[in-house]
């Protein structure tokens, strides 16, 4: 009967280690690949691929794969916090926000309607209330007419200090082709 049960946890383990390894991968890659963050192809483009090394040699080591395990599980902790340390820090406009002109003519170039998306990706329907930095102050952006994105109270609030994705950017800058003024720049965005 022993014999059997450690059969099974060793079937099992040989089951489930590798999952926890790819897991751990697709999750260091998701959250530490360089997707929205402001120095993306820094220190955070090598650290996928050496987690990866590791997590592939204590695959063939299963002796050590629980240390590693743990040791991948606390680069998910500990990396959080060095980012939100080492983000909030630089240089930074002296002049914290928008004037009153400046938010004027924001919401006119967007039509007095915000400029986020909703969940269908579509174009929110509220009218702008907030002139959002769209790369955030505290993080180094500029309060320049190049970064001023109108938003609603909602999706302001919503996005809060977050500094956005690619993939957010360009569809912002997409969709501005079809009502902001010709001349102006679409992409949306500017560091100090």
């Amino acid at each position: 009967m022993p014999h059997t049960w450690t059969g099974m946890r060793e079937a099992l383990r040989s089951l489930l280690m590798p999952a926890l390894f790819v897991g751990a991968c697709a999750l260091l890659g998701a959250v530490y690949g360089g997707a929205g963050w402001p120095e993306a192809g820094g220190w955070s483009a090598w650290i996928v691929p050496a987690v990866t090394a590791g997590l592939m040699w204590a695959w063939e080591n299963t002796s050590q794969a629980n240390w590693l395990l743990f040791g991948a599980l606390g680069v998910l902790l500990v990396l959080p916090v060095f980012r939100s340390l080492l983000s909030g820090s630089g240089r930074r406009d002296p002049k914290r926000a928008f004037d009153f002109d400046e938010r004027r003519v924001g919401f006119s170039r967007a039509g007095n309607r915000c400029e986020m998306s909703n969940l269908l990706g579509m174009r929110c329907h509220r009218s702008a209330q907030h002139a959002d930095h769209w790369l955030p102050w505290s993080k180094g952006g500029r309060s320049s007419m190049a970064n001023l994105v109108a938003a609603c109270a909602k999706h302001n609030l919503a996005k809060s200090n977050r500094w956005p994705t690619w993939w957010q950017t360009t569809w912002i800058a997409l969709r501005r082709r079809g009502y902001f003024p010709a001349g102006y720049a679409l992409r949306p965005g500017e560091k100090y």
